[in-house]
Protein backbone atom coordinates (compact mmCIF):
# COMPACT_ATOMS: atom_id res chain seq x y z
CA UNK A 1 0.00 0.00 0.00
CA UNK A 2 1.17 3.55 -0.66
CA UNK A 3 0.68 6.98 0.31
CA UNK A 4 -1.52 8.98 -2.57
CA UNK A 5 -0.26 12.16 -3.07
CA UNK A 6 -3.12 14.73 -4.56
CA UNK A 7 -2.73 17.94 -3.77
CA UNK A 8 -5.67 20.79 -4.48
CA UNK A 9 -4.69 23.66 -6.63
CA UNK A 10 -5.58 26.90 -5.63
CA UNK A 11 -8.62 27.21 -7.84
CA UNK A 12 -9.49 23.90 -5.93
CA UNK A 13 -8.93 25.22 -2.41
CA UNK A 14 -10.57 28.17 -3.08
CA UNK A 15 -13.95 26.26 -3.69
CA UNK A 16 -13.54 23.68 -1.60
CA UNK A 17 -13.00 26.43 1.40
CA UNK A 18 -15.62 28.22 0.17
CA UNK A 19 -18.62 24.98 0.31
CA UNK A 20 -17.02 23.98 3.65
CA UNK A 21 -17.77 27.21 4.92
CA UNK A 22 -21.34 26.86 3.86
CA UNK A 23 -21.41 23.61 5.53
CA UNK A 24 -24.82 23.90 8.16
CA UNK A 25 -23.17 21.28 10.62
CA UNK A 26 -20.69 23.41 12.58
CA UNK A 27 -19.14 21.09 14.33
CA UNK A 28 -17.71 19.10 10.93
CA UNK A 29 -16.98 22.45 9.38
CA UNK A 30 -14.74 23.37 12.30
CA UNK A 31 -13.28 19.68 12.21
CA UNK A 32 -12.62 19.53 8.56
CA UNK A 33 -10.88 23.40 8.88
CA UNK A 34 -9.42 21.94 12.09
CA UNK A 35 -7.71 18.96 9.99
CA UNK A 36 -6.76 20.77 7.18
CA UNK A 37 -4.92 23.59 8.81
CA UNK A 38 -3.00 21.23 11.35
Amino acid sequence: MHAREKRLSYDEMTEFLQVLCEEATTLIRDFALLALYT
